[in-house]
Parts: structure tokens; sequence; C-alpha cells
């Protein structure tokens, strides 16, 4: 992405600028210039930044938790049968397919997972 900036504008504009363009939210954006990461309150002349400097965009690793998530379970059929089950983020496909067999004591054929 390329954009038009005034040395005068702080950081933070030029997050609004990636977020018009991208829809990735101001809040998980990274600006970097070299090895810095951009402050949202400083100026980009602050930073030395020139005509033909490239500022690099990344995006923030977000640490996924272990909560709870509801989980409704889909058996295929003519009824299609629905499970409300209680699993944790990180549950692998099999770790909820035993706790569908501990909870309904059948072994699934076939599951279709909403969350």
């Amino acid at each position: 992405m390329t954009f038009k900036v005034n040395l005068r504008q702080r950081t933070k504009e030029i997050s609004e600028q990636v977020w018009y363009k991208t829809k990735v939210p101001m809040q998980d954006q990274v600006l970097q210039l070299g090895s810095k990461t951009l402050k949202s309150q400083r100026t980009l002349s602050s930073y030395g930044i020139d005509k033909e400097t490239t500022i690099h965009f990344t995006l923030k690793v977000v640490k996924p938790t272990d909560e709870q998530l509801p989980l409704v379970l889909v058996e295929p059929g003519d009824e299609e049968q629905r499970h409300d089950l209680q699993v944790r983020r990180s549950s692998s496909v099999a770790q909820v397919r035993q706790v569908f067999q501990t909870q309904r004591a059948v072994t699934p054929k076939k599951l279709i997972v909403a969350c």
C-alpha cells in the first residue's frame, strides 16, 4: 500500500488509513520502521521519515485463551438432532467427538460442528 502523507501527521493517522484500506482494526496493527515499533502519538518526522521511507505493517499476535466455548453439534439426517456442548477453545475435533460420545453414549458417524 502506498499513502501520501504529511510529515506532521501522527502515526495514528497512518493506522487509520491502513484500517480504511484493509479493515484491520487499529489495535491489531503494528507499524514498524526498521526494528522500531512506531508509537501512535508521535509524528512521522520525529522518526526521521522522508519521502521514500517504507513503513512495515504487521499484525499483532494474539495469544489464544483456553476459555470454555458453547458449541452446537448437529447430527446430519432427517431430524438434524442438535446437541449443546461446552468445550475448550483449544479442543481438537477428536476431543469434541470424545465429549459427545461421553455425553450421548453414541459414536457419531459424521458430525457438523457450528461454533
